[in-house]
């Protein structure tokens, strides 16, 4: 949601963001550097609730911590915009998680404003 992914797909239509595994360095950061990748996170508006799982045994466990910080320190609150959560297994997506995300992001809502709702209605072939 950092980056421009598809033109129907814009940030101001998404309510939240569930990553599994996944970190920032191969994912929105990838082939930005550092300052870059702080940048995009500084400026991001509106700052769309972000929830990360990672498996205890997973190898992008380290860097998922990392992304932790890195979120909380570029205006993220942590429980509240921003939620991470370790589980016990390796790099896969278990049966519960999308309920565990799900059950998290049901307290955010996307409200479009009216100009927003009338651009989002499908186009008449």
């Amino acid at each position: 949601m950092l980056n421009p992914l598809h033109p129907g797909c814009r940030r101001r239509q998404v309510a939240a963001v569930a990553v599994n595994a996944g970190v920032l360095a191969g994912l929105a950061c990838n082939g930005v550097s550092e300052y870059g990748c702080n940048t995009a996170l500084q400026d991001a508006f509106p700052r769309l609730p972000v929830q990360v799982l990672v498996g205890d045994v997973d190898p992008l466990r380290t860097y998922a911590e990392g992304d932790s910080v890195r979120f909380s320190t570029r205006g993220w609150v942590a429980s509240q915009s921003f939620r991470y959560l370790e589980f016990t297994g390796g790099h896969w997506v278990e049966l519960t998680h999308p309920d565990l995300q799900w059950d998290w992001f049901c307290q955010f809502a996307r409200r479009l404003d009216p100009i927003e709702r009338f651009r989002l209605r499908p186009a008449l072939p």
